[in-house]
């Protein structure tokens, strides 16, 4: 199964993006599954799964390539000494899971499609057992009706919604702020709507791309 997926996703991104990047990105993904000891790589159409929200949101399930993960989150790992993060679009919980590797103590997953979901509990339950400090959290909810808790402080995004929702839930994370004063941080991989969030106030505070569709940036609202 897993050696299925591999090739379905090598195609996928060749297709739609080039056989130079499926290839780079098809490497770090068998090393990080392995690494990481998870089985969440796969491509799914949203559409065709149970959604909570505004279908016409939604768009393909497609999992943070690895190099790009582990590259924010050892930047993050020397910004916030404070770290619960939460993901919008958790998928089947792969950023989660690293994030756990990082000195994350809470971790909340956020996600629309329930069969994503539960499988990202799965996987998660999982990933508890070697690092049972962790508390990991996953709830299945339109990510623009989400209440972002008092704590909450970090927020993960993979490009999961299009600019309607995005722009709710920024609305969601300054109103959270006004209420309760603290520094904030975006982690944002392929970070397509980036200028939403310089335009709400945030910095850039960390920007990598190692070629083209491999791109992350953290900012931060003190």
């Amino acid at each position: 199964m897993k050696l299925f997926n591999y090739i379905r996703y090598f195609f996928f991104i060749g297709n739609n993006w080039d056989y130079s990047l499926a290839c780079f990105m098809l490497y770090y993904e068998v090393k990080g599954e392995k690494k990481y000891q998870l089985n969440t790589l796969e491509v799914n159409d949203l559409k065709k799964l149970t959604l909570q929200g505004d279908i016409h949101s939604a768009e393909f399930y497609q999992p943070s390539g690895y190099y790009i993960l582990e590259h924010l989150f050892e930047k993050i790992d020397m910004m916030s000494a404070d770290k619960h993060m939460v993901d919008f679009g958790c998928g089947k919980g792969r950023a989660m899971a690293v994030a756990a590797h990082y000195n994350f103590k809470t971790i909340t997953g956020i996600e629309f499609a329930k069969e994503l979901a539960m499988q990202a509990a799965i996987n998660l339950s999982i990933v508890a057992l070697q690092t049972p400090a962790v508390e990991f959290k996953v709830e299945w909810i339109d990510a623009a009706l989400y209440n972002i808790l008092p704590g909450q402080n970090i927020f993960f995004f993979f490009n999961p919604f299009k600019e309607e929702v995005m722009k709710k839930v920024i609305q969601n994370i300054l109103k959270s702020k006004q209420q309760n004063n603290r520094p904030v941080y975006i982690m944002y991989v392929n970070p397509v709507y980036k200028d939403l969030f310089i335009q709400a106030g945030f910095n850039k505070k960390y920007y990598h791309k190692k070629r083209e569709y491999v791109e992350g940036i953290i900012l931060e609202l003190p």
